[in-house]
């Protein structure tokens, strides 16, 4: 079962690129939980497809020449761990950041219902119970 959550969250990935809200939504379950990134000072814990759309696009915003790439996809049992870089101006500061990060995402019965960003990968890892 782990590639196949692995596939299946490379898609939601390959959708959220391509900006494809409907796509990107028939990969969550209805009451899907997001936990943004540990620095995101307007966001907290959200449920639902509203708030995961929010999740995809909110951070984006606060950014000028947004770019996400992800990296590595580690699958172990129902979590999916995506090491991603991303680089971005701020739209305010101007200033220029480049980062890795990560997500973990729970996926059951071929629907994502739970997904958490973290500051590193060796915490997404240790998160999802693989060795890191």
């Amino acid at each position: 079962m782990s590639q196949e959550n692995v596939d299946l969250v490379r898609a939601m990935f390959d959708a959220y690129l391509r900006h494809d809200d409907r796509a990107l939504l028939a990969f969550a379950d209805p009451a899907v939980e997001v936990e943004p990134s540990w620095d995101a000072v307007e966001m907290s814990r959200m449920q639902g497809h509203d708030a995961f759309i929010e999740f995809w696009y909110h951070w984006e915003s606060q950014w000028d020449d947004y770019f996400i790439e992800p990296r590595e996809f580690h699958g172990a049992g129902d979590a999916v761990v995506v090491v991603i870089y991303e680089r971005g101006r701020g739209r305010r500061s101007g200033a220029v950041v480049e980062d890795l990060f990560a997500h973990v995402w729970t996926v059951r019965e071929g629907r994502v219902i739970r997904g958490r960003v973290f500051p590193t990968r060796a915490e997404a890892l240790a998160a999802a119970g693989i060795p890191g």
